[in-house]
């Protein structure tokens, strides 16, 4: 392209002798005026040329005017109009960096800024970007028109594009007049003011390069439903496995990117109806584990979600778009029975978007699809056959860059191993040793996982998408107080029941989550009075509050007529009975619901004193590591006192009063029957302005940190299950699921204040109550808080914890993950 037109420069001969100079041609004219990036100003003499339009694009590029107001400048494509960095991409004013000669080129597909995957699973080393992702029949995309995503724009101009570094060259002419372009912010040639000549020779010194069209990578701005951002979730993959790229062309479409307006039909659907099709679906197959069909034509498509063949159709469009514009193209019945949906991909894909469905039971509906044995269990091959399929899915609903089967395999695999390392070094080390020797994982840690509750960076996609289609503070878990046998589970042998529902999911004909407690009042009111006649007003009084007319309308006032009618006592009549009576038409799911509200609501109360007993053990800690350490001097005189009263004595408790020691509570259930030492009637004697050893600054820092953190963790722990219960709009705070990674400052000072503990924790590994209290460094309260808080024994002479439990209990409360060059044979520490 380049000698063509250097050929067709040197025909069209030399410029006038009374046209300026090349070098220092400006635009004359009036004010600027602002033009878009696609006009041209061109004679007519150039379509004689023969050139195609991708060929003027490519000469467009190296043609762009210098701008005349002082300084050459332009815009480059990548940043944003507007302040929030979506959605347009100026092509105007904005100083120049210079492309790297290695930059990528593709006019297909946005350039990736991380580095490509490993050759593993079937990616060959040489194999580009392009190999690795496959287009999906839905994306959308042509050849000098931006490929758009939420957020983003990939600008795509022609095949031949070379990544050099450019300078402004001097105008070529073609025919008799030269080719110019106007992009955005640069000024039109109807301009008629001169640049002055100062103007003139500074332009002339300043080169400039040629415009870098690439768009940002990912957008920097956060999610509208979460505290991370795109770039953040990146960075820390990379910051994890720097060797690995990871799908941004797939998962920016994803989670930002709307769904075929289809699938609005069934967000608001429960989970009930996806129930239905499933039982649906595995009856077709007799309830044989694996003898579902694995693809549907139109006929049995329509029959199995039981609708009209024309809105079965549009589903057609969305899973098999080339079997519908067959189907469109010819009408006829064969193109109908070619048609193949996969149920799978349908289900697991739909559900996802279902914003009424709790996300456990959402995850709990994937793994059961996949798992057909009913093992509750994923060996390596399940998995990676599930993600493939969960990516294929995805990739087709929302018309994004699919990864290729080799890739997908490849993911998949990678994800497994990941899965599997991050979970053993939490678990006992007999139940890891067990899970690598099988080499598959239970539901309940892929569960974790998908939810981002591990801390992999490689997991945080996962759980945005899930949280991008969950109902703003209806992300509780309807399950949460049920056994586990009861809990909802897929099996393919047999009709799976409906399970317990979101608050979300029910009608008006039911009560809400915020007015069983009103009600509960309501009903504990007359049956301690024993009159159930009661009215509005009187229970408003009597209650000191105000009853919304709906409740009492609806609900109490029906309940309470009921119970007045009955001939028998009422006295045996209890709560859920009274609700039973107040909605005859709920089902015993209906009523699990109601009572699962009843026991957030004893949990709540249990937060508000696990709270206020934090906030104390805080205080208590702040004021006792602000007191000075006991004198020499002093501590001398108590430790000759200590001789001089004798051991035995003291044993015995055998002395005067005014020697009599005061001991702490904690501390004498602690000793039992051993005998006090010299250092225990030091820490006694000193009272409450002293501590009786030097401060360890460490290990302040560090109790120090992790009773605030904990206390803020509890807060938020009780300001959300308080939001539950809330009426009208609920204002809750958007999570952040990126644990960062934890420092080696870090990890070294929670180490070292673990050996700090106790003069045995180092070799031992172990902590315990009695040693830590003994050791006089901390307040014998605060020792027994923390072994209660780490800790899983309940018994007082058997509290402490291990270090494995000490650093995971960090990790927890400081929302970080571990790295893996810190863990030992794949544990937190050595055994």
């Amino acid at each position: 392209m380049a000698r063509l037109l250097t050929s067709l420069q040197g025909k069209a001969g030399k410029p006038d002798a009374g046209s300026p100079p090349v070098c220092q041609e400006a635009w004359t004219g009036h004010s600027p005026s602002k033009m878009r990036a696609s006009s041209v100003v061109i004679d007519s003499g150039v379509s004689d040329l023969g050139l195609t339009s991708e060929d003027l694009n490519s000469y467009q590029l190296e043609k762009l005017p210098m701008h005349t107001t002082g300084r050459p400048e332009a815009r480059r494509a990548s940043e944003p109009i507007h302040g929030d960095g979506a959605q347009s991409w100026h092509l105007g004013l904005a100083p120049l960096r210079l492309r790297r000669p290695s930059a990528s080129s593709s006019p297909r597909k946005r350039p990736s800024l991380l580095p490509p995957a490993p050759a593993t699973g079937g990616n060959s080393e040489n194999s580009s970007d392009r190999e690795d992702y496959e287009l999906s029949p839905n994306a959308k995309s042509a050849r000098g028109r931006p490929t758009e995503f939420p957020g983003t724009q990939s600008w795509q101009l022609g095949e031949g594009r070379s990544d050099s570094y450019r300078t402004r060259p001097s105008p070529k002419r073609i025919g008799s007049r030269a080719v110019r372009i106007q992009s955005q912010e640069i000024s039109s040639p109807m301009s008629t003011k001169a640049s002055t000549p100062r103007q003139e020779a500074k332009a002339d010194n300043l080169s400039l390069p040629l415009l870098d069209q690439r768009p940002p990578l990912m957008a920097p701005r956060s999610f509208s439903f979460a505290e991370d951002s795109m770039a953040d979730v990146m960075a820390n993959i990379l910051d994890e496995e720097p060797e690995c790229g990871w799908m941004e062309e797939f998962w920016l479409p994803v989670l930002e990117a709307s769904p075929p307006e289809i699938c609005l039909s069934i967000s608001g659907r429960s989970i009930s109806h996806w129930i239905e099709l499933f039982n649906r679906w595995q009856a077709a197959g007799g309830w044989n584990p694996g003898s579902a069909p694995k693809f549907m034509d139109a006929y049995a498509f329509r029959d199995f979600i039981a609708t009209p063949m024309t809105k079965a159709l549009k589903w057609v469009k969305v899973f098999d778009p080339q079997a519908f514009s067959q189907l469109e193209a010819t009408k006829s019945k064969m193109a109908y029975q070619n048609v193949k949906i996969s149920p799978a991909a349908f289900l697991t894909s739909s559900i996802l978007i279902a914003t009424k469905i709790a996300k456990k039971q959402k995850i709990r509906f994937i793994l059961g699809v996949f798992d057909e044995d009913d093992s509750e269990t994923f060996d390596r091959n399940e998995f990676v056959e599930m993600i493939s399929s969960f990516l294929l899915g995805l990739g087709i609903l929302f018309g994004s860059s699919v990864p290729k089967p080799s890739r997908r395999q490849w993911i998949g695999k990678l994800l497994f191993d990941r899965i599997q390392m991050m979970a053993c070094c939490k678990l006992p080390a007999l139940e890891a040793n067990m899970i690598k020797s099988s080499d598959s994982m239970p539901c309940s840690l892929l569960e974790e996982w998908f939810l981002g509750e591990s801390g992999d960076p490689f997991a945080v996609p996962f759980a945005l998408l899930l949280e991008r289609y969950s109902l703003r503070g209806f992300n509780e878990d309807p399950e949460k107080f049920e056994d586990e046998d009861k809990k909802f589970k897929i099996t393919h042998k047999r009709c799976v029941a409906p399970p317990v529902e979101t608050e979300s999911s029910l009608d008006m004909s039911f009560i809400k989550r915020h007015q069983i407690e009103p009600l509960r009042r309501i009903f504990d009111l007359c049956q301690k009075d024993s009159y159930y006649a009661i009215s509005h007003g009187e229970a408003e009084r009597a209650l000191e509050t105000s009853i919304h007319p709906d409740l009492w309308c609806n609900f109490a006032a029906r309940g309470l007529e009921q119970l007045e009618a009955m001939p028998q006592s009422r006295k045996g009549v209890t709560f859920l009975a009274f609700l039973r009576i107040s909605m005859p038409h709920a089902q015993p799911r209906h009523h699990r619901m109601f009572f699962s509200w009843l026991q957030e609501l004893d949990e709540i109360e249990q937060l508000r004193k696990q709270v206020a007993s934090s906030r104390s053990e805080q205080l208590r800690f702040q004021n006792y590591i602000s007191r000075w350490p006991l004198h020499a001097a002093q501590r001398q005189k108590l430790g000759e006192q200590f001789e001089m009263l004798g051991e035995k004595a003291l044993a015995r408790g055998d002395v005067e009063d005014e020697e009599v020691v005061v001991r702490d509570p904690i501390l004498e259930g602690l000793q039992g029957g051993d005998k006090m030492t010299k250092e225990d009637y030091i820490a006694a004697k000193c009272g409450v302005e002293a501590r009786p050893n030097e401060s360890k600054p460490q290990l302040d820092e560090v109790v120090g940190d992790f009773l605030r953190l904990q206390v803020r963790q509890l807060e938020e722990s009780l300001a959300q299950m308080e939001s539950l219960f809330a009426s009208g709009n609920r204002v809750t705070r958007r999570p952040s699921f990126i644990k960062p990674a934890v420092t080696q400052r870090q990890w070294s000072l929670w180490n070292h204040a673990f050996d700090m503990m106790t003069p045995t924790a180092a070799s031992s590994g172990r902590v315990t109550l009695k040693e830590f209290a003994f050791q006089h460094d901390l307040c014998p309260a605060t020792c027994l808080y923390l072994c209660q808080s780490i800790g899983h024994s309940s018994e007082v002479h058997e509290l402490g914890f291990t270090k494995e439990e000490f650093l995971q209990k960090m990790l927890d409360t400081f929302r970080h993950r571990v790295r893996k060059e810190f863990l030992i044979h794949g544990r937190l520490c050595e055994a």
